[in-house]
């Protein structure tokens, strides 16, 4: 049975393959490396390793090597149709009993061309920020942002033109027709599709977003103010920002920006810092702190942990200040948890986002902020004390809120945060415990769960 391309992808990138092996080997760290002794062969100096950012396994002794199938056929005995299917299992995904269909078959053919549209807008908005006379406003504009050369070469940042049919025009002469350019979000059909299609962005500091393999994938776009209402193509009005839309290769939720070049520090640090923007991690990592993620503009998912997972198993979310970064703070606590990710968030202050803090305050400082992170569940406690109050219902419901979050703990950990809420709240452990219990199966009250 033939199964689509995108199909196998998609649970290949959900499989953890370092979770995958340890229920058949013993893995221990080993620099960027899970090192265990081989399944294939007979050892007794480990020499397989997983490489959980690439998500493969290679034993140097043997030469036995491959990605999460592999493994599985070479452990289980099976063919790559019955691996597919047991991992799609795994990762909640049906792999259905049928051949390709023609339709299937040109989707899967016109996802590798939808990378290689996206990798030549990349290369034109980095193009027209650097090497031409309109894009000089918007590499002013970075400059007085504090982001230097380098920088914008390494993330290779660029800049969209003030019209119509900028990109289209220099897409068309690559070959690429107008339904490919909108099946990448990259232009937008007209009311009459007859009139044609237009650039999506346009006037815009441009930040290209790829996925975990480093392709390009999508974009998100910042208007320039000081071209806002010169041009009919950029409206006075115009949004701040401007991100693509999801197409056939982009998944906002299963995408965090700046992974790529994330990766060796987050292993060499044991830590990944997750924020809301895309200019805060492009601001970190020019500080030195590039172990920084962003979200998509949208809120954390399970996926995005499975992300972290393989490199870290430690958090620090440091969202905006405001009450709508705290809020988000929050709800990807219960995500923390269910992954294994140990969690920390930092205060902010007056400023708004980790960016602003940087240009302030300097490098130096914000490490000093980082390392007075305290756990996250520490926020999760407070709000819920805040909203419900001192009184004995508030403590009891206080309990009631934080309960489902408490159950997603293993035992060991759970009976620390017990301990702790207990603690907080000024009452007994086991009246703590009871009550959790005895909220099992009442419905959740508002709050952060």
């Amino acid at each position: 049975m033939a199964i689509s391309r995108e199909v196998i992808d998609q649970i290949r990138d959900r499989v953890d393959l370092v979770q995958l092996v340890q229920q058949t080997v013993t893995l221990k760290k080993k620099g960027g490396r899970m090192m265990g002794l081989c399944p294939f062969h007979q050892e007794k100096t480990p020499s397989f390793g997983v490489v959980p950012h690439k998500n493969i396994f290679h034993c140097f002794g043997c030469g036995e090597g491959g990605d999460c199938y592999k493994f599985v056929m070479k452990t289980r005995g099976l063919g790559f149709y019955e691996a597919v299917k047991e991992l799609g299992a795994r990762v909640g995904i049906e792999v259905e009993d049928r051949q390709m269909s023609p339709a299937e078959k040109q989707r899967s053919k016109q996802r590798a061309t939808l990378y290689d549209v996206c990798d030549s807008a990349r290369g034109f908005f980095h193009s027209c920020l650097t090497t031409t006379p309109e894009g000089r406003v918007a590499l002013e504009y970075l400059w007085q942002r504090g982001i230097a050369d380098e920088t914008i070469q390494a993330f290779q940042i660029g800049y969209a033109p003030a019209k119509w049919d900028g990109l289209q025009q220099h897409l068309q002469k690559q070959g690429y027709s107008p339904e490919l350019m909108a099946a990448a979000g990259l232009v937008r059909w007209r009311k009459q599709r007859s009139q044609g299609c237009y650039d999506l962005f346009r006037g815009r500091v441009m930040v290209p977003i790829a996925d975990k393999r480093g392709k390009t994938v999508a974009f998100g776009g910042r208007v320039l103010e000081a071209i806002a209402g010169q041009s009919d193509a950029v409206h006075a009005d115009a949004p701040k920002y401007v991100n693509s839309v999801e197409t056939d290769i982009y998944n906002k939720s299963r995408v965090l920006f700046g992974l790529e070049q994330a990766r060796r520090s987050i292993q060499n640090r044991d830590r990944v810092v997750v924020v809301e923007g895309y200019f805060d991690v492009i601001s970190m990592h020019q500080a030195g702190f590039d172990e920084a993620v962003a979200t998509c503009g949208t809120a954390l998912t399970e996926d995005h942990c499975r992300l972290i997972r393989p490199l870290t198993r430690r958090v620090i979310a440091l969202f905006d200040s405001d009450e709508a970064g705290n809020r988000a703070a929050e709800r990807s606590m219960p995500l923390f948890v269910s992954a294994g990710i140990e969690s920390f968030r930092v205060d902010l202050g007056s400023h708004k986002d980790p960016d602003e803090f940087i240009q302030e305050k300097g490098a130096e400082e914000f490490q000093a902020l980082l390392d007075r992170g305290e756990p996250l569940f520490e926020l999760v406690l407070s709000r819920a004390r805040a909203r419900d109050g001192a009184s004995p219902q508030g403590k009891q419901k206080t309990v009631e809120t934080l309960a489902p979050l408490i159950r997603r703990y293993d035992s060991a950990a759970r009976t620390a945060v017990i301990g702790r809420v207990a603690s907080a709240l000024g009452i007994r452990e086991d009246v703590v415990s009871e009550w959790v219990g005895r909220s099992k199966n009442q419905p959740n009250r508002d709050g952060p769960i």
